[in-house]
């Protein structure tokens, strides 16, 4: 019998009629061996006599078919293979003994293959479970040390410990501020650890969107009057009740600012406007900067990617904050996109689901 792969024909009571070059080729027994010993189906158990006899004599009715399942066979050499096994019964013998024919795949590589598969993929989650643990760890050691240098900068500006001269001010305004954009990278990094980690809550409950809009302005100004920046806002939504977080959803329009703040030239302008559209809150952020250019839209999102939008001169940041606030935005439900234009500036839009009534 010659066939792609092994066949044989059989009775019920283990008797071989007809076996394929197949089976033999792949077991490296000798057909006569394998007929004469009944060794074929003790092979699938490795020595396991019980069930072998049991696995040898599970013959179905007459033209139904079965899935004997997969089992291991051991060839000739000691080499172990994983066959899949299927049987059908053909009819009877004039003495009625059954006919079955027994096809086999060999799944070896398949199931060597999913296991790799399975290796490399645990390999990957711990791996990436250890890095976002050392990074959550790290913060937080961070954070303990900036949070002490931002009490004791304040406690000298205020001259708690002696008189302050107008340089010693500007020499501790200037360690404040290089303090507090340190602490917003480690934050960045630690929602960053947590996010992956799945230790990020997000609750989707009743928000009102535009009493967050018009207290937004408190959380950015100094960077606002420090470039001289017109901002605005144009509310449409201010009856209205979107489903999100509250904490999550300001926290992805002061990045969208401090983003837009940060690549908008002095004397340029930024506004702040809700809208419902197609039953769905739309709050974007828009700037007159340096645009974004267009091959590098979809970059901007992925995580430690920065895209510097201007390539001359490096921006601060982890390349981190856009990557959360999405991820965040979907959480809620919604969606953060971007249009922009070299030149021209940008629009970040996010898109929240609306309460309904």
């Amino acid at each position: 019998m010659s066939a792609p792969y092994p066949l044989m024909l059989h009775t019920e009571d283990g008797e071989i009629l007809q076996l394929s070059h197949a089976w033999t080729n792949l077991t490296g027994y000798d057909p006569d061996t394998i007929a004469t010993t009944g060794e074929w189906a003790r092979m699938a158990y490795r020595g396991q006599t019980d069930h072998a006899d049991e696995f040898r004599s599970m013959v179905p009715r007459e033209y139904n078919s079965i899935h004997l399942g997969e089992r291991e066979v051991m060839t000739a050499n000691g080499t172990a293979r994983t066959w899949d096994f299927h049987r059908v019964a053909l009819g009877d013998l004039p003495d009625g003994r059954r006919i079955a024919l027994t096809a086999a795949i060999d799944v070896t590589a398949y199931k060597q293959l999913v296991e790799s598969e399975r290796a490399a993929r645990r390999q990957a989650e711990e791996a990436n479970s250890a890095k976002s643990q050392f990074l959550a760890t790290m913060s937080h050691e961070l954070r303990t040390p900036l949070n002490a240098i931002a009490g004791y900068t304040q406690l000298l500006a205020l001259g708690v410990r002696g008189p302050v001269s107008p340089d010693q001010k500007e020499d501790l305004d200037r360690i404040d501020r290089s303090q507090r954009h340190l602490l917003s990278l480690i934050n960045d990094i630690l929602n960053f650890a947590k996010i992956e980690a799945g230790h990020i809550a997000v609750e989707n409950a009743p928000l009102h969107i535009g009493r967050l809009m018009n207290g937004l302005k408190e959380f950015v100004d100094p960077q606002l009057r420090e470039k001289n920046l017109t901002f605005s806002v144009v509310n449409e939504c201010d009856d209205l009740t979107a489903l999100g977080d509250e904490d999550k959803v300001r926290q992805i329009l002061i990045n969208l600012l401090s983003n837009a703040i940060k690549f908008t030239e002095k004397g340029g302008s930024i506004g702040v406007r809700c809208i419902i559209d197609d039953g769905t809150f739309k709050v974007s952020v828009t700037d007159d900067g340096i645009g974004i250019p267009r091959d590098k839209l979809s970059a901007i999102f992925e995580p430690l990617v920065q895209v510097g939008r201007d390539f001359s001169s490096p921006q601060g940041g982890t390349g981190l904050g856009l990557s959360i606030s999405r991820d965040l935005a979907r959480r809620m439900g919604g969606e953060l996109e971007v249009e922009s234009q070299l030149g021209k500036g940008s629009t970040f839009t996010l898109t929240l689901r609306r309460k309904e009534d």
